[in-house]
């Protein structure tokens, strides 16, 4: 593969959502690089937010467009250039907001913004009941996914009437991720779509082996690590869920470790695991709740018995979360920030099965 190919493989990836993979087809990469510098060049959130008709009071919260909210909770941030709103999750530069508010993809949304200068309240933005569901609020004990008094089977009483096959369809009916054919099975695929739609360009990675902690090899940033997949295959079977520092940090026996809590630099995810029940049990307990709105970022099969839950949380929240799932029969364990999950792509030889991934949200 010619080295103009191979940046364009990596332009498509890099971007998301087939944003430089149309680019690319029209107009080369060199050009599709130039198009995203000039719509951030010519528009920023604030032009966006008040084209669509949400007027920016510079210090001062908005009302989430997204969402339809009523009490302030967006804050426009970093100069105009990013937004985020605390309430439903919706963040990003003025593409990803043109591109919800619009309705439009992101590769449109680029072009359209390159070309234009953005006028005030035009008031172009799609009802919010047609719009790509935002992520949901931060997991809680309260969330009314969770109901602290039930037990694991009745969450899974009202699917009894359906295979196997039939949740995992419907899992992969919601997912932004949709896998080939296992006769043309690209394992790599998978892992770069689960690095890409969980962590930001700045991050720093932990991909090893279940014992691997000492080694700086291990930690590389989020793009090295997919050039490494692209390049070589899936040769990690772990990847520890939150982005770590390349520094290390002493563990508790006092030595220095890439892979410890005192290492992590972002808590974003805890691992949800339960290999107590069968896999179909599993897998609707899942499917129930990405319905009822939980925050499952991926659902990844372990090659054996369990699904790995990937669940955006923050820290105040952990203890009440551990206190629910553990009594309907998570494990613990997989509540420490510096846990490892399952790497979707990888081939265990114990199983002779691969590590698949059922669900990734967009």
């Amino acid at each position: 593969m010619r080295d103009e190919e191979k940046l364009n493989k990596r332009a498509a990836k890099f971007h998301g959502n087939g944003i430089s993979g149309h680019l690319k087809l029209n107009y080369g990469y060199s050009n599709a690089n130039s198009l995203i510098i000039q719509a951030k060049a010519k528009n920023d959130c604030i032009s966006v937010l008040n084209h669509f008709g949400t007027e920016v009071t510079p210090g001062k919260n908005i009302c989430c467009p997204i969402h339809g909210e009523t009490n302030p909770s967006c804050s426009v941030y970093a100069g105009g250039k990013k937004a985020k709103c605390f309430s439903c999750g919706a963040s990003g530069d003025c593409i990803d907001w043109y591109a919800a508010l619009s309705g439009k993809d992101k590769a449109t949304a680029i072009k359209e913004l390159a070309r234009n200068k953005l006028k005030p309240a035009e008031s172009q933005a799609i009802p919010v009941s047609k719009r790509i569901a935002p992520r949901s609020t931060a997991p809680t004990a309260s969330n009314p996914a969770l109901n602290p008094k039930a037990d694991f089977k009745s969450f899974i009483v009202d699917y009894a009437d359906l295979t196997h096959e039939e949740i995992l369809a419907e899992l992969q009916k919601r997912s932004s991720f949709q896998p080939v054919s296992m006769t043309d099975y690209k394992s790599a695929a998978e892992a770069i779509a689960f690095i890409e739609a969980l962590y930001d360009q700045e991050d720093f990675l932990f991909l090893g082996d279940k014992f691997d902690a000492k080694k700086r090899q291990h930690v590389m940033l989020r793009s090295s690590w997919i050039k490494a997949i692209e390049a070589y295959g899936v040769q990690h079977p772990f990847i520890c869920l939150n982005p770590v520092s390349p520094r290390g940090a002493l563990n508790d026996d006092g030595v220095l470790s890439f892979r410890t809590k005192r290492n992590i630099a972002k808590h974003k995810y805890s691992l949800f695991e339960n290999d107590n029940v069968d896999l179909r049990d599993q897998s609707v307990f899942w499917y129930k709740m990405i319905l009822k709105g939980f925050p499952v970022m991926a659902l990844t099969f372990s090659g054996n018995k369990s699904l790995h839950a990937v669940v955006e949380t923050q820290l105040h929240e952990i203890e009440n979360l551990k206190a629910v799932f553990t009594r309907l029969g998570f494990d613990s364990k997989t509540f420490d920030p510096a846990r490892q999950s399952r790497l979707p792509g990888h081939w265990r030889e114990d199983t002779q099965k691969f590590q698949k991934l059922l669900y990734l949200r967009g």
